[in-house]
């Protein structure tokens, strides 16, 4: 009878301490940033998407893919674009969670709290089209979209025009995208980022 009563609460504490735990494990990974983001062109037939997600965690997952412009031929005479297809993952080390922390204060201030939704093309486009729209997640069920186009196309006379919180707001972006891609692995494709063919 001892025995059972052991086991009894043995068990009564495990329950409750994944009740205790598994909320907060799930807070830890709570999406706070998604940035998609497509191409086409300066090639014919070139064309590419990418979707950026990172969790409050510090951890956050990068999907790309593209399809090449130039134009190959088989055996059978039919004409193919190489294409390319990854997703890769990365989660910053304890040392390093600092810049998450700095980079979510950043989300949620109010120099971003106040970007207009909508960025138009910094010069009138020709061969080569880019958009990109990012969704930042806010604390309480709110959240804040807006939406760029050919902005890492743009000049450093053009770019001057942008407001600062902007600037800074895609450097950081491209630097996380630069991060998983360099020091990454691969993983699955996530599936609400279904960006390709």
């Amino acid at each position: 009878m001892i025995r059972q009563g052991l086991a009894g609460r043995l068990v009564f504490l495990i329950f409750l301490a994944q009740a205790v735990l598994c909320p907060a494990q799930e807070k830890s990974s709570d999406l706070v940033l998604k940035v998609e983001q497509t191409t086409l062109g300066p090639m014919g037939g070139q064309k590419g998407a990418s979707c950026l997600k990172l969790y409050s965690g510090g951890r956050f997952v990068y999907f790309r893919w593209s399809i090449s412009g130039m134009s190959l031929q088989d055996k059978d005479g039919k004409i193919w674009h190489p294409d390319m297809r990854e997703t890769r993952e990365y989660l910053f080390p304890e040392r390093d969670s600092w810049q998450i922390s700095q980079f979510m204060e950043f989300l949620q201030s109010k120099s971003v709290g106040r970007l207009k939704p909508y960025f138009a093309p910094p010069h009138e486009p020709i061969d080569y089209f880019e958009t990109s729209t990012v969704h930042v997640f806010l604390p309480a069920g709110k959240s804040k979209q807006l939406q760029t186009r050919e902005y890492y196309v743009a000049s450093l006379v053009e770019k001057a025009k942008y407001p600062s919180a902007l600037i800074l707001l895609m450097d950081k972006i491209e630097q996380l995208e630069d991060t998983v891609t360099e020091k990454g692995t691969p993983t699955k494709e996530p599936p609400d980022c279904k960006l390709g063919p």
